[in-house]
């Protein structure tokens, strides 16, 4: 056929990730259009203040599970609690929020709150974990999944959790 030449499909206008964690899989069957303005285009998302207390929270119970087992008291995690936050005063999610002197003082509330339940769910003077914030990634496929494990441990059957 005179006039027809080989060409290659067009380059997509944005990189295709080669590399999901779970909650970006999780974003792409619950909305696709999320997943593709957060994963693919990359565009900013606000802070949120749940998103924000979590990571906050979360920041706090790592700071817990460093100390030995014994020593994961409630005033132990209030201590981390307060490090977190102090921690986080200056991070772009928390800045973010723009809270003034009266939505701070709740938020760090809701905060504490938070750490109170936990003790109300475990004992981590029971916990033997073995690894925290552990990096793992398995293929699937041309793509791989990652992800991070907050916490890994051993139940008393000696299987891991």
């Amino acid at each position: 056929m005179a006039g027809m030449t080989d060409t290659a499909a067009p380059a997509p206008p944005f990189p295709v990730p080669m590399s999901l964690s779970q909650s970006r899989v999780s974003s792409f069957t619950s909305c696709p259009m999320q997943f593709r303005f957060s994963s693919i285009e990359k565009l900013p998302e606000p802070p949120g203040v749940a998103t924000t207390k979590g990571s906050i929270v979360h920041r706090a119970l790592e700071l817990l599970f460093v100390r030995r087992a014994a020593a994961r008291t409630p005033e132990a995690l209030a201590i981390d609690m307060a490090t977190a936050l102090e921690e986080y005063r200056t991070d772009p999610d928390y800045v973010g929020l723009r809270l003034d002197v009266d939505a701070a003082t709740k938020f760090d509330r809701d905060c504490h709150a938070l750490i109170d339940k936990y003790f109300a769910m475990e004992d981590p003077t029971t916990v033997r974990e073995i690894g925290l914030e552990l990096w793992m990634e398995a293929p699937v496929g041309h793509l791989t999944l990652r992800g991070i494990i907050d916490r890994l441990e051993l139940d008393d059957d000696g299987e891991l959790v």
